[in-house]
Formats: structure tokens, C-alpha cells, sequence
């Protein structure tokens, strides 16, 4: 009997996160803009906030406070 030596799959795969919307949240939270993080990352705004969306649903956490002008971070967006 040999014992399988996968490792754990991280909490953020378990919770079917992927990497390209990861990285579209941290872009959005480093920019405080949707449209700046599409255009950053060389998407549309509608697929930004999409993932951004998408996220916050599969982990039940608002993390942006949408405005007219751009985004501010929820504590919770700060913590995450």
C-alpha cells in the first residue's frame, strides 16, 4: 500500500476561484476602478466586473462598494 502524495488544493481552488479573476480583484483594488483594471489588463469592463461578481457570490462577500466614479474597497475587499 503506498499513500498518494498529493498535496491539498488550496482554498481558493476549492472554492473555484481561478487565477485570471484573482488577479482582475487585485487590479481592481489596486487601480479603485473597473474600467482602469480592464484596460490595465487588456479586457472589457463588462468581463471585469463579471468575475469580480462572480467571486464575491461564491464566497458571499461584497468586496467593492460600486460608485458613479470608480470603486472603493469594503473592509472585507481590504481583508481578502
Amino acid at each position: 500500500m503506498t499513500s498518494s502524495s498529493t498535496s491539498p488544493r488550496p482554498k481558493w481552488v476549492r472554492l473555484g476561484l481561478d487565477l485570471v479573476s484573482l488577479r482582475l480583484v487585485v487590479t481592481a483594488a489596486e487601480e479603485l476602478s473597473f474600467a482602469a483594471a480592464a484596460q490595465r489588463e487588456n479586457t472589457s469592463l463588462s468581463a471585469v466586473s463579471r468575475r469580480v461578481a462572480e467571486i464575491e457570490g461564491r464566497i458571499g462577500i461584497t468586496l467593492f462598494d460600486r460608485r458613479d466614479r470608480g470603486v472603493l474597497l469594503t473592509d472585507a475587499g481590504k481583508s481578502f
